[in-house]
């Protein structure tokens, strides 16, 4: 998909000094307005390697791993700024995006496989002992 084609997001800086890119929604109700942050990603700073500038780089917010989706909702008062991300940046948001998830995605396979070789080496050692109660017999 071409870099236009992207849909949009935005650069949120938190009062606590967090920047991040994300998907964004405001919510309003009766009882106010809230955030709704969408696949946030963390932006980290680094000077460049010729030390002439800055580099960056994103990781994830907050790890899949520590809860089950990546919606979450903001209240205002801990924003200090929302903006449109530039183009370039908007890109570098989705390629970083698919590639955190794809190795989640991975990671999650790999753990539900090694679930599964554990259940099965359970299930023979169970058998094992098993064998072993109806064979077993005295010797004087």
């Amino acid at each position: 998909m071409e870099q236009d084609e992207l849909p949009r997001t935005k650069f949120v800086r938190f009062q606590n000094g967090d920047d991040i890119i994300c998907e964004f929604v405001e919510l309003s109700d009766d009882e106010g307005m809230m955030y709704m942050i969408m696949n946030p990603l963390k932006v980290v700073y680094m000077q460049s390697r010729s030390g002439n500038g800055l580099q960056v780089a994103f990781i994830p917010w907050v790890f899949p791993k520590m809860c089950a989706g990546q919606e979450f909702t903001v209240h205002p008062e801990d924003v200090l700024l929302i903006s449109d991300t530039s183009m370039k940046m908007n890109g570098h948001y989705w390629e970083n995006l698919d590639y955190y998830t794809s190795m989640y995605e991975d990671s999650k396979s790999k753990e539900e496989s090694s679930e599964l070789e554990e259940d099965e080496n359970l299930e023979a050692l169970t058998e094992i002992l098993e064998q072993l109660q109806k064979t077993r017999r005295t010797f004087h």
